[in-house]
This record gives C-alpha cells, sequence and structure tokens, in this order.
C-alpha cells in the first residue's frame, strides 16, 4: 500500500511540473494576459512576431515575470522581439518579488526603441534565470538589485550588444551571479557592475 501510494504521489508531483502551455497570440491576444492566467509549473509560449503590449496608455514594462512560469519565445531571439514603445517607468521586462521558484525569460529580443531603458529590472527577487536572450539599444541591459539573502541570478547565452550606461550589460547588487557563455558588444560603460558574487556554480 505504501508502494502504491509513493507512486501515486510521483505522478501527482509530475503532473504538476510540466504544467500547462499558453499560447501567444493564438489564445491569448497579450502576452500580460498570458502571464496572469499562468500558474505554477506552466509555460507561456509566444509565436514569433513583436511585443509592445500597449493596447492604450502604458505604465508598466511590456512584460512582467511570475514566480514559478517560464516565458518562452517559439522562434527564439531572431524573430520575437519585446520592444518599449510607450513611456514606462522602470524596464521593458520586470520581475519584482519572485518567490524561490524563480522565473525564466528564454529566447527573445529586448530592446527600446525610444529612449534607453533598462531591458530586464529585478528587485527583491529570489531567483531569475535569463537564456537566449539579446538585450540591444538600452540601458544598462539587465539591472537586478535586492535586500534579500541568497539571490540568484542565472544568465546563460545571452548577448549584449549596443547597450548604454554605466554598466552598459549587467548591473546587480548583492546576488549570486553566474553568466555563461554569453556575447558582449558595443558595451563602452563595461560590462559587469556592482556585483555581490560574480562567477559562483550556481548549476546543482
Amino acid at each position: 500500500m505504501r508502494g502504491l501510494l509513493a507512486v501515486g504521489l510521483v505522478l501527482v508531483i509530475a503532473g504538476q511540473a510540466h504544467g500547462a502551455t499558453l499560447r501567444v497570440p493564438s489564445e491569448f491576444a497579450w502576452i500580460r494576459l498570458a502571464m496572469d492566467a499562468a500558474a505554477v509549473g506552466d509555460t507561456v509560449l509566444v509565436a514569433p512576431g513583436t511585443y509592445t503590449d500597449c493596447d492604450g496608455p502604458c505604465t508598466a514594462g511590456v512584460v512582467t515575470l511570475k514566480s514559478g512560469v517560464a516565458l518562452v519565445s517559439e522562434g527564439g531571439p531572431d524573430v520575437t522581439v519585446l520592444d518599449a514603445v510607450g513611456p514606462f517607468s522602470s524596464g521593458v521586462v520586470e520581475a519584482r518579488g519572485l518567490n524561490g521558484l524563480g522565473a525564466v525569460l528564454d529566447g527573445f529580443t529586448v530592446t527600446s526603441n525610444l529612449r534607453p531603458l533598462i531591458g530586464l529590472i529585478g528587485l527583491n527577487s529570489l531567483r531569475l534565470e535569463v537564456r537566449n536572450c539579446v538585450f540591444t539599444n538600452g540601458g544598462p541591459a539587465l539591472g537586478m538589485n535586492t535586500t534579500l539573502d541568497s539571490t540568484e541570478l542565472v544568465v546563460t547565452d545571452c548577448v549584449f550588444e549596443g547597450n548604454v550606461g554605466v554598466p552598459s550589460a549587467i548591473q546587480s547588487s548583492g546576488v549570486d551571479v553566474l553568466i555563461e557563455r554569453c556575447v558582449f558588444r558595443g558595451c563602452e560603460g563595461g560590462v559587469v557592475d556592482g556585483v555581490g558574487r560574480l562567477g559562483r556554480d550556481l548549476t546543482p
């Protein structure tokens, strides 16, 4: 009996881990609508295109990440763009108050063509993973600050190009940062600044 209960528990957990796939724009017209509907373990899958996520007055970023949810492009950064066109107050992508489950941003070009904004801003979040993204025409590209303990930022296979500010690429405070296989071009204000603990291996 205990064995059957254990197997049942494993199956339930495995089912939760896979989660649902919410598609933009075929199921949800806007990324933010899909993120609002997503639950822990879900993936928001975005089709190729340029997304401003602004159908009226814009006061927040194009995307606000959510704990336990992965935001993934279907076609990669060459064909999937998050572009800030409104008077955003902070960043193109925002991550605020993420818990230990963290969030994933995978496969986008992040830019702001009206004025240099932070590409991705993270505030008081415990874990954030950024994969296969291009940050361009912003400044700085990625900023993460926290007063929390054991905050982790993992950045892999990303390109930082033509960003302004000091630094131009990654700015962080009080964060464990792992940067792997990234390319930095035209970051005249420096690549990394203010990192709490750079280069710690955060992979399991």
